[in-house]
């Protein structure tokens, strides 16, 4: 069963990857060009020198071309690779095993059907769908979110292929924003992230958020502009692909998946200080300096997540500055009841909403809300 899981999985990726790294595409172009080369060929009214310089054009863009196809085409297949060895690693299957499965002819065929139709179909449904993502969009994110291991795969990956853009990036005590929602902590972010040296993740790293680097490098061929438009929660607050976002709350969750209840969030006390995460967060945040700031830099989190966890913050963190913005208590209560009302309707509107939030841990509000068992709480 292990094998068959993988088997999927490793289809499904190469799918996702082989239409995202923009295989078909590069295609598409290099085609085009060499059609109005032939037809500059063609043309009896230009001089043979204009010809020539045409054919070379042709034959250097051609050249580039298949260097870019065949690099993406390697993307590819390292991307598909992620399952294999993530369930490897697990003990679920073995290497092998999945390529000798895959290389059943009955499988080819089947695999080969479902790549042409997914290709098909990802050429027809390219136009967005709500919430700004598109069908393939919305692919890539259950794909990512598939599983925790999925997110940590690309992560370890990452570490490897990347691990001399981050080796020599200082090792500084980052900055928390925190505070219950609807405090002014996005306010504070952004203003934040117009300092120099300050680093944050930006909405363009979902949905790899655990690998910025790496989808950093990936989703570059197809990266969409930056333009702006109004958040969800309808405040007046406007974001794009280049605004800053905190979403390490999925860390917190592949880490300690037990504090997450179904009717509640627990809180995290000193004793909850785990070396491991401790050595992933830091890991994680010179990479987002590595990315946004070449290096030089100071990364900054705005996750009200972390509300439940001041007591840990400094222990797994020390040297950290942690702020706390606080706002007046009834225009507080009375935000947060509009935004429960506002995406509870979102929520029975739009399920893929639903799911969006719940996979970056976003529980504050709608069918989703889950509230923080505080001291005292119940």
């Amino acid at each position: 069963m292990g094998t068959l899981v993988a088997s999927v999985l490793t289809v499904l990726l190469f799918l996702i990857a082989f239409y995202g790294l923009g295989v078909i595409r590069v295609a598409r172009g290099a085609l085009s060009q060499t059609r109005g080369a032939v037809a500059v060929m063609r043309d009896q009214d230009l001089a043979e020198d204009d010809k020539e310089a045409a054919v070379r054009r042709a034959a250097l863009g051609l050249l580039a071309a298949t260097a870019s196809i065949v690099v993406r085409s390697i993307g590819c297949l390292l991307i598909s690779a992620i399952p294999i060895y993530a369930l490897a690693a697990v003990g679920v299957t073995t290497p092998e095993a999945v390529f000798a499965f895959l290389s059943r002819w009955d499988v080819i065929l089947i695999s080969s059907a479902v790549i042409a139709g997914g290709m098909y179909w990802a050429s027809r449904s390219g136009g967005s769908v709500g919430s700004g993502y598109s069908a393939m969009d919305r692919s890539v994110h259950r794909l990512a979110f598939a599983r925790p291991f999925v997110q940590l795969a690309a992560a370890d990956l990452e570490d490897t292929v990347f691990r001399r853009d981050v080796e020599d990036v200082p090792d500084r005590p980052p900055l928390f924003v925190t505070s219950l929602p609807r405090a002014g902590t996005t306010v504070m972010l952004t203003a934040l992230h117009g300092v120099p040296g300050v680093a944050t993740h930006l909405y363009r790293d979902m949905p790899f958020v655990m690998a910025p680097l790496l989808w950093s490098r990936l989703s570059g061929a197809f990266a969409k502009p930056g333009g702006v438009r109004e958040r969800a929660h309808g405040d007046g607050i406007e974001v794009g692909y280049d605004s800053p976002e905190a979403f390490e709350e999925v860390i917190w969750r592949a880490f300690w998946p037990d504090k997450f209840r179904q009717d509640h969030i627990e809180l995290w006390r000193e004793t909850d200080a785990r070396d491991d995460a401790s050595a992933f967060f830091r890991r994680h945040f010179r990479k987002i300096v590595a990315l946004r700031c070449d290096g030089e830099g100071r990364y900054v989190s705005k996750n009200n997540g972390n509300i439940a966890r001041l007591d840990l913050l400094p222990v797994m963190f020390p040297g950290a500055h942690i702020v706390v913005p606080l706002r007046d208590p009834i225009e507080h209560a009375a935000s947060l009841l509009r935004q429960h009302e506002n995406f509870a309707e979102q929520h029975a509107r739009d399920p893929f909403v639903k799911r969006y939030m719940r996979d970056i841990g976003h529980l504050e509000f709608g069918e989703l809300h889950t509230p923080i068992a505080f001291d005292g709480f119940g």
